[in-house]
């Protein structure tokens, strides 16, 4: 039984968002409801010129906003204890 087809277009998009919005394969397999091991299918065959760099890019992103919510908390609590 052959596959379900995916447009290059779509397959794009959904590698488009992984990368832009930083979000994990998983979520962007149950988002568009697609198996997960298509997008790791299409990162390794390079669709969009993605070719593995794209999910330590995603990474990165999270793990950078993740640092950014931590900096806010750590300057928020050193605020307020300068008011005390």
């Amino acid at each position: 039984m052959p596959g379900k087809y995916y447009s290059k277009e779509f397959k794009e998009e959904i590698l488009r968002k992984i990368k832009t919005e930083g979000i994990t394969a998983v979520e962007a397999a149950k988002r568009f409801g697609i198996d997960v091991n298509n997008i790791y299918r299409w990162v390794s065959s390079g669709v969009g010129g993605t070719r593995g760099s794209l999910f330590e890019m995603s990474r990165l992103k999270r793990e950078n906003g993740e640092l950014k919510q931590i900096i806010g908390e750590i300057m928020f609590e050193k605020q307020r204890g300068k008011k005390d």
